[in-house]
This record gives C-alpha cells, sequence and structure tokens, in this order.
C-alpha cells in the first residue's frame, strides 16, 4: 500500500502522541498526580443529562492521562448492587460521546481486570455459559480434600507396605510428609513409589493425581522420584542418620501450584456446555471431570448432555450414580463424593432466572 509523506507525518505525529499520552499517565499514577481533565460546566451537564454523575465520574476518573482509580472503585462500590444499571448508564455516556466499549472494557484497558470482572458477571448475572467461568477458590478446597497429596513419584496402581518401604527408602519414609500419605491409604501403606515407567500397574503420578503420561514427563519429575532423592550422583545411599533428605520431597506449595493447573485443564469440556449454568453448576462438574476424566466421552458429558436439553434437576439426579465404582464395585466414597456434587449442582436453583 502506498503511503504519501503526508500520511507517513502524521502517522508519526500521532503514534508519537499516543506514546507522550502513555508515558504521562503512567507517570501520573506512580507519583500520584491527579490528571484529570478539566471540563467547561455545560458540557459537563449535558453528559450527565445523557447518562448518570457516577457514570460521568467513571469517564472522568479513566478518560485523558492517568486514572484515578479510588474514585472509579468508590463509585463501584456504591453502586455494587445494581453494577448491570451502572453499566447501562456507562454505555449511553459512551454513544452520547460517539466513543466505543462498554464499562468492563474501559477497566480493562486501565489495568482494573478485577473490577472489569466484576461488571461483567454483574451484567451476565448468575447464569452464565460454562466458558464465562473458572474454578472457584471453595471448590479448588473441596476436591483437595477429597484427594491425598503425595510429595513423590508413585504408582496410581498399587500400594506398599510401610515398613518394606523403609527397607527401600530409609528414613525418608517416617517423615510427616509421607505419613500424611500412610494416614490417607490403608493402615501402613503408602503409594508404590516409581523408579521408571516399566515396571507401572496403572499411571505414574504425582501430587494430587498429576498423571505422568511418559518418560519425557517422568523426566520433568526425576528430582521426586525417591530412589533419586535417597542416592547421591554416584548412586549411592545417603546416610540419613546424618541428613533429613524430606526437604527434597515436593512441596505443598509446588503440590498446589501443580493441583492449581490440573484442576483448569480438567475444564475443557465447557465450551461443549451450550445452554447457561451457575457457578455451583461449574464447580460440580469441574469436580467430577478431575475425578473421572473429561475427555472422550467420560461420564461428565451424560451431564452436559442433559444440561444442553434444560434438564437440569435430572442432570442433578444423574450426577448421584455416575462413576461411583471401582473394578466393579460400588465405593462408598465415591458415592458419598457424588452425593456432594450432586447437591452442589444444585445449590443456586435448578431453573434458569
Amino acid at each position: 500500500m502506498f503511503i504519501t509523506k503526508t500520511q507517513l507525518r502524521k502517522i508519526i505525529k500521532e503514534n508519537l502522541k499516543l506514546e507522550i499520552l502513555d508515558t504521562v499517565r503512567q507517570g501520573a499514577k506512580v507519583l500520584g498526580v491527579d490528571a484529570s481533565i478539566e471540563r467547561d460546566p455545560d458540557e459537563v451537564k449535558k453528559m450527565v443529562a445523557a447518562s448518570s454523575q457516577d457514570a460521568y465520574e467513571l469517564y472522568d476518573a479513566m478518560k485523558g492521562v492517568g486514572t484515578d482509580e479510588k474514585a472509579i472503585t468508590d463509585i463501584l462500590t456504591k453502586r455494587a448492587e445494581n453494577l448491570k444499571l451502572l453499566s447501562q448508564e456507562f454505555g449511553k455516556l459512551i454513544k452520547f460521546l460517539g466513543e466505543e466499549d462498554d464499562l468492563a472494557t474501559w477497566l480493562l484497558d486501565d489495568e482494573m481486570e478485577a473490577e472489569s470482572k466484576t461488571v461483567k458477571y454483574a451484567i451476565l448475572g448468575n447464569w452464565r455459559l460454562a466458558k464465562d467461568f473458572e474454578p472457584s477458590n471453595a471448590i479448588h478446597q473441596e476436591i483437595y480434600k477429597h484427594e491425598a497429596a503425595v510429595p513423590y513419584v508413585y504408582d496410581d496402581g498399587g500400594t506398599t507396605g510401610k515398613e518394606y518401604a523403609k527397607k527401600l527408602y530409609g528414613k525418608i519414609i517416617d517423615s510427616n510428609e509421607i505419613q500424611k500419605v500412610v494416614k490417607a491409604w490403608p493402615v501402613g501403606r503408602i503409594q508404590t513409589p516409581v523408579t521408571d515407567m516399566k515396571s507401572l500397574k496403572r499411571y505414574a503420578t504425582i501430587g494430587v493425581g498429576h498423571l505422568i503420561e511418559n518418560e519425557s514427563e517422568l523426566k520433568e519429575f526425576e528430582q521426586y522420584i525417591l530412589k533419586n532423592i535417597i542416592t547421591d550422583d554416584k548412586g549411592e545411599p545417603i546416610n540419613q542418620d546424618e541428613t533429613d533428605l524430606s526437604s527434597q520431597l515436593m512441596s505443598k506449595e509446588e503440590i498446589w501450584d501443580l493441583f492449581q493447573e490440573d484442576v483448569k485443564e480438567h475444564t475443557g469440556w465447557k465450551d461443549d456446555v451450550t445452554e447457561k449454568i451457575t457457578q455451583s453448576m461449574f464447580d460440580a462438574m469441574t469436580s467430577i471431570a478431575f475425578n473421572s476424566g473429561w475427555e472422550n466421552n467420560r461420564p461428565i458429558y451424560h451431564i452436559i448432555r442433559l444440561i444442553n436439553n434444560q434438564k437440569y434437576k435430572a442432570a442433578a439426579s444423574a450426577i448421584k450414580t455416575l462413576a461411583t465404582t471401582s473394578k466393579g464395585e460400588e465405593v462408598d466414597a465415591l458415592v458419598a463424593r457424588r452425593k456432594s456434587e450432586s447437591e452442589k449442582f444444585g445449590e443456586e436453583g435448578l431453573a434458569v432466572v
């Protein structure tokens, strides 16, 4: 595309102007300088008449150089009960001024992400598409409570007696971190530590059920293989009477971070939900997906099909019987978990409002 010298100068001038404004704006924010724009009183009256005083003050706090975050949060707090109406008022003002975007977008552009989400969700209401949700902190805690957090690489398909494990791995088996695992499984047993991918009964796993699918991924977690922890670089056993090796296990913080990533990954089904749901429904489904999987038409998709046909009550009922068996036998813990998820699913009602 051909550009004349005049057009080029105009482009450079406009971009330079924007860069200068952005620099001043950021500087004003850092220094706490009031960078608001003085407006003609008659102009202000027209803007308020076209919308509302709150909408105008929000606009004034965001327009131009700098952002008056306190003014914005004060208004959003004051209007917390009717943010949807406030957003509509702001939209009227933007339309009146011939500008673009909505309140949530303006807030996001001014790096007020949390406030932007608050406004967005107020507009959408409790019922919205699954793609607009993320797992709540409450469901993270609930799922974590049901799972055993194992700080070493283990075989998901078997357990080993504690005393035998001590013969193989030494005092580290008596560490508080591993004793928590002992208490979570049949008395006196721990999940079988993994040394390689060849002798697995089921899946190599670490943390809160994080599956290690191949040798390459196992290498990422090799520092948490018990055999590696208890031996030195030459493969010789480390004297555990002199050295506490428990700090070499995966830490609680590392387990939690990995767990959060896995929970998010187990919401890959949400784009397949075409009808609106609530946060409670989303959380219940996230718990089911984390426990029983979501890919390849797993049980969660039976619930999704019911939701997509607006059969919310049937979905809540169906959850109770999903994935409650292991090796062909019903497991009491899974029955209780499904019952809890069914109750969670209906916490905010089972009819779209």
